[in-house]
């Protein structure tokens, strides 16, 4: 407030009050307010220090001074004086207030996971004013941030009555596969210091220096991998079945195709239970990316596979094939120009007859068994 001097009368053995109000359009913090009054010979009536009284009062006035504490905030620095005396008449009293705008910086929070009630806590010392707490959460599996609201934390501020220096506590809950990040925000000095702590995650994911979080195979690239293999699944068939249309003789290399895809839609499958242990939260991510590896190299053994029944069908038109089913007699022909064989006429690579002696012919094993590893 402006320096002003007002006269007060006072009657002896009576109390007087002593007025002053300091002007503030927001509450004031009694933590960073100091005033004194004294007198004309600089002796002190009352002094008030970030909420010690009297530190420097003369004796004088021991026990003569009451304050009104529970109205500093709003700026009332009145003292009363009792017991005047003679030797309190023309005497003049002065106020004097301070209000500081101290400052501290905050330790870089600690944060401390506990797994077993899976809650994250921080607490740091040391600053002021009282600072503002903040929380953000990253879900790396679902590559989701945000920031938490109040009700979701937990926060306790203890300010030291001798340092005048704030220490905060402060606590969430969290479950795996998250990053929690704790902001301590200093609104004097503008200033925010943090620190990271990593929930559930497994050794194939990390946080760097920043808290940002490193992943080593994200969803999308495995759902990008997944759209390739399945394009060349389709491509391979498609192609196989296109130049077996009409081959002669292509039972055999028909049948190794049909195999040799069936390999890779197993191996597709591989990839896609590989894929589906990552989207569905599994907290084991390398066990995931492991799935996938795995299916992509069965596609590849599959793909193999394919190519060599292609092979086989076109090496199919240089060889003489037999159609056996069950047994199967052949009875010679004038001409020699075609076999039946139980209602199907069969001919050789070159067009001509496929004589054979009379009797049964032995069956013929051309399967070939494959299984994929």
């Amino acid at each position: 407030t402006a320096a002003s001097e007002n006269e007060v009368t006072g009657i002896i053995g009576e109390s007087v009050l002593l007025a002053c109000d300091l002007i503030s359009s927001t509450a004031i913090d009694t933590a960073r307010l100091r005033f004194y009054w004294q007198d004309k010979s600089n002796k002190v009536l009352y002094s008030f220090n970030k909420g010690e009284e009297n530190q420097h009062q003369d004796i004088l006035y021991t026990n003569r001074i009451k304050a009104f504490g529970a109205e500093m905030s709003s700026g009332n620095i009145s003292i009363k004086l009792s017991q005047v005396t003679l030797q309190d008449n023309q005497n003049t009293y002065l106020a004097f207030a301070t209000l500081f705008d101290e400052n501290a910086r905050f330790l870089t929070p600690s944060v401390t996971v506990n797994e077993t009630n899976m809650n994250v806590t921080c607490s740091t010392q040391g600053g002021y004013p009282k600072p503002t707490v903040t929380w953000t959460i990253h879900d790396v599996l679902w590559a989701q941030k945000r920031t938490l609201d109040p009700h979701e934390v937990q926060t306790n501020f203890t300010l030291d009555p001798e340092s005048g220096l704030y220490t905060v506590w402060s606590q969430v809950n969290s479950t795996e596969n998250q990053t929690v990040t704790c902001h301590i925000f200093n609104p004097v000095l503008k200033e925010t210091v943090s620190n990271t702590a990593v929930v559930g995650l497994s050794q194939s994911i990390h946080t760097d220096p920043t808290g940002d979080v490193q992943e080593g195979l994200s969803a999308g690239l495995i759902g990008v991998i997944i759209s390739i293999l399945i394009t060349f699944i389709f491509g391979v068939i498609y192609f196989v079945f296109k130049y077996c249309h009409g081959a002669r003789g292509g039972a055999t290399g028909a049948s190794r195709v049909a195999t040799g895809a069936s390999g890779v839609a197993t191996g597709a499958s591989g990839v896609a239970t590989g894929a589906s242990g990552v989207a569905t939260g599994d907290s084991r991510v390398a066990t995931g990316a492991s799935r996938v590896a795995t299916g992509a190299s069965r596609v590849a053994t599959g793909a193999s596979r394919v190519a060599t029944g292609a092979s086989r069908v076109a090496t199919g038109d240089d060889e003489e094939l037999s159609i056996l089913m069950g047994s199967t007699t052949s009875q010679p022909q004038d001409n020699g120009s075609v076999d039946q064989v139980d209602g199907a006429t069969v001919t050789n690579a070159n067009g001509a007859a496929a004589n054979r002696a009379e009797g049964v012919t032995e069956p013929v094993d051309d399967t070939v068994n494959m299984q994929l590893d």
